[in-house]
């Protein structure tokens, strides 16, 4: 049958390919300070007449080390979602999740380097003290800039308009600190790693029929089909 189309749902991750200081934000912690921050901005479903988006708000990650004129400083990671639209907390919870773990696993191999940095220390000359500068070194890290999730529902692709149903556009910038070139060469590992959520981009007994996918993006883009 020509007009035949297979009903399964999907999910994507488009992953910001400009890089974005994290400092020494990294792992676990990184993956709690994102899915914590997104998490205080967007809602759970407590209504059916309509998708419920995330808040306009930005939540601030403080105390993100920095090496600024030669010397060590703090700045902040500032999280927000761009735009949003979901009828399920369980999706709601899983792009969420793909979001942070989409933070954590970028801040790996190429996309992290070894900082130097001065410190004064001071020394005792003739009954004084003078101060005298001291190198030390830091690994510091970059993320990606940003973890656009989309889900798919089983009939998006018969929709007028075939787009994502549900999604969670979520990015983060550091308001001030380097910036540098950015690999995406952790995408076979964060694709394996997305595998954990796909079972909970479930709506009832309508489960994805294959993994969940991410491709680095220049800027977030998709069709937005969630009002059919």
């Amino acid at each position: 049958m020509s007009n035949c189309f297979p009903q399964t749902p999907e999910a994507t991750v488009q992953v910001g390919s400009s890089p974005v200081h994290v400092g020494t934000l990294t792992g676990d912690s990184l993956y709690s300070s994102i899915s914590n921050a997104i998490e205080s901005i967007c809602p759970t479903v407590s209504q059916t007449e309509s998708k419920t988006s995330c808040a306009t708000d930005s939540v601030s990650i403080d105390n993100i080390p920095y090496v600024s004129g030669g010397f060590l400083s703090q700045g902040s990671l500032v999280v927000k979602v761009d735009s949003s639209a979901y009828n399920e907390t369980s999706l709601r919870d899983a792009m969420i999740r793909s979001a942070a773990l989409t933070a954590q696993h970028s801040t790996t191999g190429n996309n992290c380097y070894t900082q130097q940095y001065t410190v004064e220390e001071l020394m005792r000359l003739d009954r004084r003290d003078h101060p005298y500068p001291v190198q030390e070194k830091m690994t510091m890290c970059n993320a990606a800039s940003f973890a656009g999730v989309q889900y798919y529902s089983e009939f998006w692709r018969t929709a007028p308009e075939p787009g994502s149903t549900d999604y969670i556009d979520a990015s983060w910038e550091f308001e001030t600190g380097p910036m540098d070139n950015f690999a995406c060469d952790f995408l076979e590992e964060l694709i394996s790693a997305l595998g954990i959520v796909q079972p909970e981009f479930a709506v009832g007994a309508t489960r994805l029929a294959k993994a969940v996918d991410a491709v680095c993006e220049k800027a977030m883009s998709h069709v937005d089909g969630s009002s059919s």
